[in-house]
């Protein structure tokens, strides 16, 4: 399953996405994060389950359908290359009652995948993960959002920019705080200021033009 056209980055380490030849070996030290392209995963579809092309057929509007079975197909193919290439449709891929997906056979790999405009990021470690990546747009009524989630330092620090970087602060906090509840597995109704002070480590994305994003592994948990 090599090479896979996509960008690479070891966490923690300089902000530099990367092109390796071939995958890089995951420790225990640093989860790996992988930043792909939706539109080049139309040549990896048939990795997709029959089931999960059902569950597609299920989803509205078809833009949504058409988002998940390509960041699956990525998805896949990058856990190939993880679980010493087995067949990306063979991997079993279960949800915990949270919505947090695993790799049934794999226990001690764990992952985390976020998708939004032409990108999917998928981060993968042998601790609890999670990533979370957002197109930069507008958010008008980004202050009655931070209210339901984020703590009320936080939200002081983002009041204290302006016009377009206040908005663009915004989605980078949210980010971070997304990236720690699905490290932690907690769904949506799980969503609480708790969850981003929770003592994870933190990382923000390199750069990707117009988008940002951040990668949580919560240290100390195997």
């Amino acid at each position: 399953m090599w090479p896979i056209e996509a960008k690479f980055w070891r966490c923690g380490l300089p902000l530099q996405w990367e092109t390796p030849a071939e995958k890089p070996p995951l420790t225990s030290e640093r989860a790996h994060v992988w930043l792909c392209h939706l539109a080049k995963a139309q040549q990896y579809l048939a990795h997709n389950t029959p089931a999960e092309n059902r569950r597609a057929k299920q989803m509205i509007p078809a833009d949504k359908a058409n988002e998940f079975l390509l960041s699956r197909a990525w998805l896949r193919c990058i856990l190939s290359a993880y679980t010493d290439n087995a067949e990306p449709q063979a991997i079993r891929i279960g949800i915990t009652e949270t919505g947090k997906p695993f790799a049934t056979d794999y226990p001690l790999l764990q992952f985390s995948l976020s998708h939004s405009g032409e990108f999917v990021a998928i981060a993968l470690s042998h601790r609890p993960v999670g990533i979370d990546i957002e197109k930069l747009r507008a958010v008008p009524d980004w202050q009655a959002l931070a209210d339901t989630m984020l703590p009320r330092a936080v939200i002081a620090e983002i009041a204290g920019f302006s016009g377009d970087q206040q908005q663009n602060e915004f989605l980078r906090r949210f980010t971070a705080y997304e990236a720690c509840l699905k490290a932690h597995g907690v769904g949506f109704s799980g969503r609480t200021r708790m969850a981003y002070t929770k003592n994870p480590q933190v990382f923000s994305l390199p750069e990707i033009s117009g988008y940002t994003g951040s990668v949580c592994e919560i240290i100390g948990k195997n």
